[in-house]
């Protein structure tokens, strides 16, 4: 399987893992997105501007956090929680996984998410 098809699956085994997840994007180290997007059917609470915008920084803060993994180890995974919205950033390789939540998943749930993306990983 090509890998854009497979950052495409995993978006969308994101998705289906749980139906508060509203958003589950693939980007590169440019903070592209490669794959993925908003589930069907689900209106993005940003603007298109403000959205492009914290793409380019929820990219620039997972390559910070990447730096700190010298010191740290490497992270696992980064949660953003906000009143609105939890953002959640997964390192896979060169690239990060990016998925918004509705604010009431609860953090415990982060572990479903990882399973999800552990199993993705044997596929490859």
């Amino acid at each position: 399987m090509r890998e854009v098809e497979r950052n495409k699956l995993l978006c969308e085994q994101m998705f289906a893992a749980d139906s508060r997840v509203g958003y589950a994007t693939v980007f590169d180290r440019e903070y592209s997105i490669v794959a993925g997007g908003m589930r069907p059917g689900v209106a993005p609470i940003e603007s298109p501007e403000q959205s492009e915008r914290v793409d380019f920084q929820v990219g620039i803060l997972a390559s910070v956090v990447k730096t700190w993994s010298d010191a740290f180890g490497p992270a696992s995974f980064i949660v953003f929680k906000h009143e609105k919205i939890n953002v959640i950033v997964f390192p896979i390789g060169d690239k990060h996984l990016a998925i918004s939540t509705q604010p009431d998943f609860p953090l415990e749930d982060v572990d479903k998410m990882l399973r999800v993306l552990e199993r993705w990983r044997q596929t490859g």
